[in-house]
């Protein structure tokens, strides 16, 4: 079965993170939207990881959630306590609290892609765990992974995408996977001859 076919956008997950469903539909939505009312090249997952948690925090307010953003925490335990920044924290209504973590990839969609992400999802789901202490609060890796290809058929792309996204979700320990793959952005070529398709957000919750 295709995930990608007729539509840019999905989201596949477990029971941890089945909540962020929602969340990740407004993510999509909001970067389509964005596409919709910017000129060409102007994808806003190209630019860096800071652009990336901001989408996310974004889409955690419109669906209920509240979020904050790059702020002073102290991180580790014991003799490792450290002041830092934490990336993202997200509260949902129910009152549950989560630290996230993120690494910002691009890779090329024809290289050895799963040997980056799985690299990059490591990374970031460490970062995670020395973020939360001592462990009151959930914390969650996301590696937001930005794929490159030479200029295609759109139809190539998609397929290209559908195999990518099948062999991250078989090959890549993870919890969540949601992509957003916008059909203007499928289409434009950068000057280097290369099209950016879109993102994919692979995300694992740390273990208790």
């Amino acid at each position: 079965m295709k995930i990608l076919s007729t539509t840019v956008s999905g989201v596949k997950t477990n029971k941890q993170l089945e909540h962020w469903i929602p969340m990740c539909k407004s993510w999509a939505f909001n970067i389509e939207r964005y596409t919709r009312l910017t000129e060409l090249g102007d994808a806003p997952y190209y630019y860096n990881e800071r652009a990336n948690v901001g989408l996310l925090a974004g889409a955690a307010w419109s669906c209920g959630n509240i979020a904050l953003e790059e702020f002073q925490s102290i991180k580790g335990t014991g003799n490792n306590e450290r002041h830092g920044r934490i990336d993202l924290w997200i509260c949902s209504e129910n009152g549950t609290e989560e630290y996230i973590e993120a690494k910002y990839k691009c890779m090329s969609l024809k290289g050895d892609y799963l040997t980056h992400i799985k690299s990059t999802l490591d990374e970031a789901v460490e970062a995670a765990n020395f973020s939360r202490g001592d462990g009151e609060i959930d914390g969650v890796g996301i590696a937001f992974i930005v794929f490159f290809i030479k200029e295609n058929p759109i139809s190539d792309i998609i397929k290209a995408l559908d195999f990518a996204i099948q062999e991250v979700s078989s090959n890549v320990e993870h919890d969540l996977l949601s992509w957003c793959y916008p059909e203007r952005d499928m289409k434009h070529v950068y000057d280097d001859g290369y099209i950016v398709p879109g993102i994919l957000m692979v995300a694992k919750k740390c273990e208790l």
